[in-house]
């Protein structure tokens, strides 16, 4: 046989050893590329791993007293730092367990969205660290509430307290929150949210993004503080939170009630409504960054007339805690907010819980064929240079991919061997 005829028949076994290996090794699982001079780095470059949904996934909440639990009781003096009201109750911890994640809850009530990118926080008690530090390139998966404590969420809702359905206010300075907040027709909280609130907004998530460039980011909108017009009873929503005359500042007081005016519930409905579509148009404007909204759909569930269905704790009053305890508790003469008002109370906490782990389950979803994991196949290695897309695509399982990468590794050597032989003996019967 001539050389050139052996050189023709080493070709076709050669070839037809790859197209085996392909049809076995490939059926239903891999796919060969057409060789090139760089197809063994290639192959060797490509890694497949595993995953079972999101469990196993690095988590970090951040955020305010939303996240953080605050009213629920259990709370950490450690985590962040005393003072924080961390609970270990609050959503984070639950959606953690649930789908087995690795949680860090850097959580903090009272936190602004300046103790989240630059400032450390003192709760009183102790020193929460900058929240941002809690992220990296490993983080997967972040949730964030923020932005309720730098419009003022607990001074408004003590200072718009009022003594009757139709005023005056409990602090004397009018008949309704409106009239304080937007003396004269011009209300001062609208501006705020747009002018100082929504950049720090902008600034606040991208600054989340650049820390955990690989993470999926949810940020969660706030629950209503206030119904909407469709789910205010007939008779308002005001029920007292002072105790009974003559001595109404003198404990005990109701609990879980609702001291808000038949004029001012629209007033909060609308001002909260602005507060959560700006965080809204915020978290929407940095990708990788999606937006959870709690604000409509808990409208029939806020406190208002004593609703037994409320996600929210109600306001309930308590005498002047000396020396304070943790964060500052908005006070009003002798008398103090106790913890948890207007925070979700455990049947809140579940709405969140679901909430997140409803879109933490449909970033990461498990594979289709009941296995109960996913292919993520990422490149560890130098790949053919005129392109960056993996020689191997592979949708089974570790096992086969090693072994069709090393087949095709092998009949490319013996191919090698064969060519050099057949040139060594032509050589030599020339």
């Amino acid at each position: 046989m001539t050389s050139h005829a052996l050189l023709q028949r080493s070709a076709l076994i050669l070839g037809g050893g790859v197209l085996a290996a392909a049809l076995a090794f490939g059926s239903g699982s891999a796919a060969f590329a057409a060789a090139s001079p760089n197809a063994a780095s290639a192959a060797t470059a490509v890694k497949t791993a595993t995953a079972s949904g999101p469990a196993g996934l690095n988590y970090v909440a951040l955020g305010d007293s939303y996240s953080a639990g605050y009213g629920l009781g259990s709370y950490s003096s450690t985590s962040p730092a005393d003072g924080c009201f961390q609970s270990s109750q609050n959503f984070p911890h639950q959606v953690a367990q649930a789908l087995g994640l690795k949680l860090t809850d850097a959580t903090c009530s009272g936190a602004t969205m300046a103790n989240v990118t630059d400032t450390a926080q003192n709760t009183g008690l102790g020193i929460a660290p900058v929240q941002l530090g809690a992220l990296s390139a490993s983080t997967n998966i972040v949730t964030v509430t923020i932005s309720g404590n730098d419009l003022g969420f607990a001074d408004i809702a003590l200072n718009c307290a009022a003594l009757g359905a139709n005023g005056p206010l409990a602090n004397g300075v009018g008949n309704d929150c409106e009239s304080t907040y937007a003396p004269g027709g011009v209300d001062s909280l609208k501006p705020k949210i747009d002018n100082t609130i929504t950049p720090d907004l902008n600034k606040t998530f991208a600054d989340i993004r650049s820390h955990a460039p690989n993470a999926k980011i949810f940020v969660i909108g706030y629950p209503a503080l206030a119904p909407n017009v469709a789910n205010t009873p007939a008779g308002g929503c005001f029920t007292s939170a002072l105790a009974s005359p003559p001595n109404i500042l003198t404990p005990p007081f109701p609990e879980n009630a609702y001291p808000y005016t038949t004029h001012d519930v629209p007033y909060l409905n609308q001002t909260e409504g602005e507060l959560n579509a700006a965080i809204q148009a915020q978290a929407e404007a940095v990708p990788g960054v999606q937006f959870l909204p709690l604000f409509s759909q808990t409208q029939a569930n806020t406190p208002c007339a004593g609703n037994p269905n409320s996600d929210l704790f109600g306001i309930t009053l308590q005498p002047l805690t000396s020396p304070p305890t943790g964060i500052p508790i908005p006070r009003l003469g002798s008398i103090q907010l106790a913890l948890g008002a207007l925070h979700p109370n455990q049947r809140g906490v579940d709405v969140l819980t679901t909430t997140v782990k409803a879109a933490i389950n449909a970033a990461f979803p498990v594979d289709s064929g009941g296995s109960g994991t996913q292919p993520v196949t990422t490149v560890t290695g130098p790949v053919n240079a005129a392109s960056t897309a993996p020689l191997l695509a592979d949708s089974g399982s570790d096992a086969a991919t090693a072994l069709a990468a090393g087949a095709l590794a092998l009949f490319l050597g013996m191919g090698t061997l064969i060519l050099v032989a057949i040139r060594r003996r032509s050589a030599k019967r020339r």
